[in-house]
């Protein structure tokens, strides 16, 4: 599959051939997209061979072989008969064959109980999707329009969407004068193309840190002629910052070696002043330093607000000029969680989600506690400039917001994310109709990935189901496992029947998977759900394909969903995890756990900020200027963002 036909079809557009008017089997085409994929396009007559060929590429149609065909098989098998298969399979591969076997039917399972087992039926459930016929003039214009919404992000792109961006580049989709705002984005550009362009995305601090990404910390600088090239395109580009002693003493010494008409120092350093009054008590005038350059307020308001009087409280919550909402928004979150005993923090780092537990020491002498007071008076302060801030942006005019936007929070970030079918941002969730969920997980060219799910009860237990116990059947036919594929490619399934799990006390479901053969940054992964009515159905159809991602990176555990049976929701998690289990379980559940918590979806969600923008609200699509919907196809003028717009969104609402 073409990058270009890729990027467009992630995105629901197809590329269309104007100079047929009415291909010859264009209805047979059509046909077949809606009947096999639940794919409608508003102009069938341009359909042909190889739009089929895209989209059944990008579904998925030739999905390998699962351990049992289908998850309720295992109704028919006792605890000990699936044990024993199981162990028979692993003798098999591991003293007989070989664990890296070129012969998929190495991996197949040995019948050794034979069962009469049932001939399962096409599921009724259809996942209909709207996909616009586009001619090349105007997918032009769609892919500048992505190459210009990717460079506003604020954060570290995706694997993907970095790999969009550089091909949008590359074939001169990108404007020559734009900015990337993220400066790690922009230092990963710089370093791949050396341009202007991209160095002036970066700051003083990161040519430092180019520079000791290329010899290390030295205390005599010696560059190669390349490198002193690098640098001085760098330095000549790159914007003033606020330096710390070190950093400008190591700047000086670049530039000198590099180009010594630039000299700096850090004589006014925000944070020199800044200690200066806090250690005379005036924590505001620190504040207002800290106001005036750039984020840093924000950055340091813990250790401003838990050193100021009661009446420097709202002063210095004053101060704050929200340029970055969703900046904001975490910065909220850090503030106003528990201080009591060990916190738990979450960050990423190389596109992984880390955690962090206070050790004993760390809480012993942790000096910046808030009160309950100080946290609601900074709660209800960075509401209100939060709302004000999306009020004063431009408008969009005459606003059109499905309902189903409310439940998407702003994307806070897409590093540690994979695309793929319908994936919306993270912490995204969409009402389960039904009551039974499927969830797959297929690849190929990787030895070994396992499926596995930790269900965490109402009173706080946590079982987890994998390849190791899931023999067991814990839930009976609550939560069936198709088996474990030790193969080059191989496919698992996890059915739920949810309404059972809910009266045994689960409120909470997180499905993930493992590459137990090796990381999963290699070969093609892909992993979701379906919504079932009846799970004595096909395990696999396409038509009824919930979200599918492709998850790649470097990492051997990643979560993919999870099911609020409490809300009957599921959630959207598509999070590389830096957990080093065979299975995710109760310590990797930790750093996911505020996505599990609806109450942050109520009050940052895209309807609700799309409102705010809004000239006027309309209960008609087609008289909107834009309209925030899954499956209204635009009219001319219009544009239209759907849930799983994510670079959309982060542009539009950052």
């Amino acid at each position: 599959m073409q990058t270009r036909e890729l990027i467009l079809v992630r995105r629901n557009y197809l590329l269309g051939q104007p100079t047929l008017e009415t291909h010859q089997w264009a209805a047979y085409y059509a046909a077949k997209l809606l009947n096999t994929f639940g794919v409608m396009v508003n102009k069938p007559k341009q359909v042909t061979k190889n739009h089929v060929e895209l989209i059944s590429s990008f579904y998925g149609i030739n999905i390998p072989k699962s351990f049992y065909s289908n998850p309720q098989d295992l109704k028919y098998f006792t605890s000990s008969e699936l044990l024993i298969e199981q162990i028979v399979s692993y003798i098999n591969i591991e003293l007989v064959n070989d664990v890296f076997s070129d012969d998929p039917s190495t991996f197949d399972r040995i019948e050794i109980f034979k069962k009469a087992l049932p001939n399962y039926k096409e599921g009724e459930e259809v996942v209909f999707r709207n996909y616009k016929m586009i001619s090349e003039i105007e997918a032009v214009a769609v892919l500048r329009q992505i190459a210009s919404d990717l460079a506003s992000y604020t954060r570290k792109w995706s694997e993907t969407e970095s790999e969009e961006f550089v091909y949008l580049f590359i074939n001169k989709l990108v404007d020559p004068s734009l900015v990337l705002k993220s400066k790690d984005n922009g230092i990963e550009m710089f370093k791949k193309y050396e341009i202007a362009q991209f160095a002036k995305s970066l700051d003083q601090k990161d040519v430092v840190k180019l520079s000791v990404e290329m010899i290390g910390e030295q205390k005599v600088l010696q560059f190669t002629p390349a490198q002193r090239r690098t640098l001085n395109l760098a330095i000549q580009n790159c914007y003033a910052t606020a330096l710390t002693k070190k950093q400008a003493k190591y700047f000086s010494q670049l530039t000198n070696k590099v180009d010594k008409r630039i000299n700096v120092d850090n004589s006014g350093s925000p944070y020199k002043r800044a200690k200066e009054f806090i250690d005379k008590g005036q924590v505001l005038e620190a504040a207002k330093i800290f106001a005036k350059s750039g984020s840093l307020l924000e950055r340091n308001l813990v250790w401003l607000l838990s050193r100021a009087r009661i009446n420097e409280i709202q002063p210095i919550v004053d101060l704050l000029n929200i340029k970055n909402p969703i900046v904001a928004i975490q910065l909220l979150q850090n503030l106003t969680s528990e201080t009591q005993g060990a916190r738990t923090f979450k960050f990423y780092n190389q596109r992984r989600i880390k955690n962090h537990v206070e050790t004993v020491t760390e809480v012993r002498n942790r000096k910046s506690v808030l009160s309950n007071g100080i946290k609601q008076e900074l709660t209800n302060a960075i509401y209100r400039q939060i709302d004000q801030y999306y009020m004063n942006l431009p408008k969009f005019g005459k606003v059109y917001v499905d309902g189903a936007f409310d439940m998407i929070p702003l994307p806070f970030n897409t590093s540690a994310s994979g695309s793929g079918l319908d994936v919306m941002p993270v912490g995204a969730r969409t009402l389960i109709n039904d009551s039974k969920v499927r969830a797959f997980v297929h690849w190929d060219k990787l030895f070994d990935v396992d499926a596995s799910a930790t269900l965490i009860f109402s009173n706080n237990k946590i079982e987890t189901v994998g390849f190791y116990n899931y023999h067991q059947k814990l839930f009976g036919d609550a939560a069936l496992y198709s088996g474990d594929v030790r193969g080059s490619s191989g496919a698992e399934y996890i059915d739920f029947d949810l309404e059972k799990l809910a009266k045994m006390g689960v409120s909470y479901i997180v499905f993930g998977i493992n590459g137990f053969g090796g990381k999963l940054n290699q070969g093609e992964v892909y992993s979701g759900y379906q919504l079932k009515k009846d799970l004595n159905t096909k395990v696999w159809q396409p038509n009824n394909i919930q979200m599918k991602v492709k998850v790649h990176g470097d990492s051997t555990a990643f979560f993919v969903f999870a099911i609020d049976l409490i809300n009957k929701e599921t959630i959207v998690l598509n999070q590389m995890s830096d957990s080093g289990h065979p299975v995710l379980n109760q310590s990797d559940v930790q750093g996911i756990k505020n996505l599990l918590d609806k109450h942050f979806v109520e009050i940052f969600n895209v309807g609700r900020i799309a409102r705010l923008r809004a000239t006027e609200l309309v209960t008609d699509p087609n008289l909107a200027d834009v309209v925030f919907d899954k499956n209204h196809v635009a009219l001319k003028g219009q544009t239209v963002v759907r849930p799983s717009d994510t670079e959309k969104i982060v542009a539009m609402l950052k």
